[in-house]
């Protein structure tokens, strides 16, 4: 068994990049039952199949879920107590980008989406994954009732940058939410934490930066590439397991030290 002694996960966004990344990391280090979420049903479903055909005793159950409505957050919780009776970590990876514009070209119509998905989700999905929490008992060997881990942006984190205002301010908001949250709910053995990528090479990121752009950044992060899907899932797996079992409240910066060049 690998460092997560059993338990049950819950992940959204997991129909591709860091989520589904999530998902096989948590299996293969050994997560007993996952419930992956997503509204992207055939990457869903791909995710699941592949968690599966490695790793076949890890019950998967996949479900729709849009983490900007409260019903339906509430109807993925939900699901999981049903089928699992409880949820030991939970990973909150859904997120978007809108395009790349300054404040004065950017459209209301984005800066709600972003609000809508990356902090609205993000803050509905953490009070229902509380609400069940709260109701339980420290896994066996564990000192926790249970373990959060919010992926924000290394643009929220404290970085600047250029023509991304909604949504730096979108990931800068979880941040906050991640101490608040951990400062309430530690004294109930509840966890959260943040975990902050650098540029990552996920389809999102792909879609909206340019080769040149993403070959610049590479250049200048001191590890001299860009972050892996896997690298941000490793990292989750790192801070929901009792290596971290004392760690709440902080983000946690994977960016290849990025960070150190531009922030520090």
């Amino acid at each position: 068994m690998g460092v997560l002694q059993g338990g049950i996960l819950t992940v959204t966004g997991a129909a591709s990049g860091m989520g589904r990344e999530v998902a096989l990391a948590f299996a293969r280090e050994g997560a007993r039952g996952l419930v992956i979420g997503d509204l992207a049903q055939e990457g869903l479903a791909e995710t699941k199949k592949m968690v599966t055909e490695k790793w076949p005793a890890v019950e998967v159950v996949a479900s729709s879920l849009d983490v900007s409505d409260e019903a339906s957050v509430k109807a993925f919780v939900d699901l999981a107590v049903s089928k699992f009776g409880s949820i030991d970590y939970s990973v909150h990876a859904a997120g978007v980008a809108p395009q790349m514009l300054t404040v004065m070209d950017s459209q209301s119509d984005a800066l709600q989406k972003c609000i809508a998905v990356n902090y609205k989700g993000v803050f509905l999905c953490c009070r229902a994954i509380i609400a069940q929490m709260l109701k339980q008992s420290p896994m066996q060997g564990l000192q926790v009732c249970g373990s959060i881990i919010n992926i924000t942006s290394l643009a929220g984190h404290g970085g600047a940058f250029q023509n991304l205002p909604s949504y730096t301010g979108s990931k800068a908001a979880p941040e906050a939410l991640t101490r608040v949250l951990a400062q309430d709910f530690g004294p109930e053995k509840i966890r959260v934490n943040s975990i902050a990528p650098g540029f990552t090479l996920t389809p999102m990121l792909k879609k909206h930066a340019k080769l040149e752009d993403m070959e610049y950044v590479a250049n200048v992060t001191p590890m001299r590439r860009l972050a892996n899907p896997e690298d941000i899932a490793n990292a989750c797996v790192l801070m929901s397991s009792s290596l971290a079992g004392f760690i709440t409240g902080q983000s946690l910066a994977v960016d290849g030290g990025l960070s150190l060049e531009h922030y520090c």
